[in-house]
């Protein structure tokens, strides 16, 4: 289920992604910059992408899959490689789409904070038309 008006939080807004977050959903939509979270953590083992590294690997290098002696190996290889340099918490704090990994027993006290570094923000935006609520 989606989070309605979260877009659209007059306050400020922090999101954590723990694990694993691909595609357009609604987890992933609610805890990205590009909606507005003042703060997003990642998780270090977390894969952040618009899909997982196998299905990835499969795509892009289907040509290459089809004519090797061993198609598992060489996807799993791929995989591993694409994990690394493109869905990984990482790759996405390099990009921007995260501003901190953390570890997950530290999860609490940094949401905590955040919140409380956020707690007098206050935004004014204009009415929309169509809102989300």
């Amino acid at each position: 289920a989606g989070k309605p008006g979260y877009g659209r939080a007059g306050a400020g807004a922090a999101g954590d992604d723990g694990r694993r977050n691909f595609g357009a959903g609604d987890r992933w939509r609610a805890a990205s910059k590009a909606t507005g979270a003042d703060i997003v953590y990642a998780w270090p083992g977390a894969a952040i992408g618009m899909m997982d590294a196998k299905s990835a690997a499969k795509i892009m290098y289907a040509d290459e899959i089809a004519k090797a002696d061993d198609a598992v190996a060489l996807i799993n290889e791929k995989a591993a490689e694409y994990q690394k340099l493109q869905s990984s918490a990482q790759a996405a704090a390099r990009r921007g789409y995260v501003d901190d990994i953390i570890e997950a027993q530290d999860t609490r006290k940094r949401v905590i904070a955040a919140f409380e570094m956020l707690f007098t923000k206050r935004e004014d935006r204009p009415d929309k038309k169509h809102g989300t609520v």
